[in-house]
């Protein structure tokens, strides 16, 4: 008999811990932990994040994985949604379930990676622009050819990102950024070529302490990034290029096979909540679509352009598409234009 009970206790023991979980696969910087753990108070769910430094890396191992239950959530970008999408690896959403989803502004809906929202629910914008010194350059910026200018030899930081990078050359020269015409990426690739004398480096991570420290004077740069250098360097400006800024969104996704769907619409609300949201922009100065928690902010923070960009300025933007097979030619110039540097 006690052997029994035992075995019942350590079977409903069982059940409450697996129901208590919440597996997230996201951005290192995209929900700060206190935020995590506040979740955790109010609701007893335990959320374990892995964190990817890029979508090609999360993408590549949510295959490996295959049909396996691995995370319940995760944080893809705009153009690997589609991906995703195709490989059948999201669940069609029962947003019912996220009450809060009414706070998101409708011009983040419905956008052509995922037309309905049936997969996706927005996280954050991202707009790339370009960050440059003003204590060293004087002269106006506000072209994507600025960082071709001789005088900034070995000052340009360009992002380490294939499809950004190769935007500005396709960008410049006046083709699609989402071609797939081989002779236009070449012609791309020999464009960019004319700048590496003025690239210090390409960098994905913690781009703006390069800036800070005056290694680069004048770069590419996420608007998210920019929000936190600004306020470290009164010195350093941000724009958004006439020729139009780089879109992109994070946005919620629950895999096919989670195991913990109840929680992870849970968890997506709890972050839609306003004050939460408002918490998360706060902190990190990311562009969440949140209209309710736009309304709680202080107006310095409402009406700071690299958090919330005009809406000219998001009409402009430009988003890049999932090219399928097709973006091994874009790798195959890439992998040439990183070695000639």
């Amino acid at each position: 008999m006690i052997r029994i009970v035992l075995f019942i206790v350590l079977f409903f023991n069982s059940i409450l811990a697996f129901a208590n979980k919440l597996y997230i696969y996201g951005w290192s910087n995209g929900i700060p932990d206190h935020i995590i753990a506040k979740f955790t108070k109010e609701t007893g769910i335990n959320v374990a994040l892995s964190t990817f430094e890029n979508n090609e890396t999360m993408y590549a191992k949510l295959k490996l994985l295959g049909k396996r239950p691995s995370y319940d959530i995760v944080f893809p970008s705009t153009y690997f949604m589609q991906k995703m999408i195709k490989d059948n690896l999201l669940e069609e959403l029962d947003k019912s379930q996220v009450p809060n989803f009414r706070n998101i502004n409708k011009d983040a809906l419905n956008l052509s990676f995922d037309p309905e929202n049936k997969f996706s629910m927005p996280y954050s914008m991202y707009f790339t622009g370009i960050m440059y010194n003003s204590s060293f350059i004087k002269n106006k910026i506000d072209s994507w050819s600025d960082l071709f200018d001789p005088q900034y030899k070995n000052k340009v930081l360009l992002l380490d990102d294939v499809r950004e990078v190769f935007h500005i050359g396709l960008n410049l020269l006046g083709y699609d950024v989402n071609t797939i015409n081989e002779e236009e990426i070449k012609n791309a690739y020999i464009k960019l070529k004319s700048i590496l004398p003025n690239i210090n480096l390409f960098s994905a991570e913690s781009t703006k302490k390069y800036f800070l420290s005056g290694d680069v004077i004048i770069g590419m740069q996420w608007n998210d990034d920019a929000y936190g250098a600004l306020l470290e360097d009164k010195n350093l400006k941000f724009i958004y290029p006439k020729e139009g800024a780089i879109f992109s969104m994070d946005s919620f996704v629950i895999l096919k096979n989670a195991k913990n769907k109840e929680n992870a619409y849970k968890f997506i609300n709890f972050i839609y909540r306003a004050d939460i949201a408002k918490e998360i922009i706060e902190n990190n100065g990311l562009s969440i679509p949140n209209m309710a928690a736009k309304t709680l902010l202080n107006p310095d923070l409402q009406n700071n352009k690299a958090i919330f960009p005009d809406s000219e300025v998001i009409k402009k933007s430009i988003l890049h598409n999932d090219l399928g097979s097709n973006i091994d030619i874009y790798t195959k110039y890439w992998n040439m234009l990183k070695v000639e540097d």
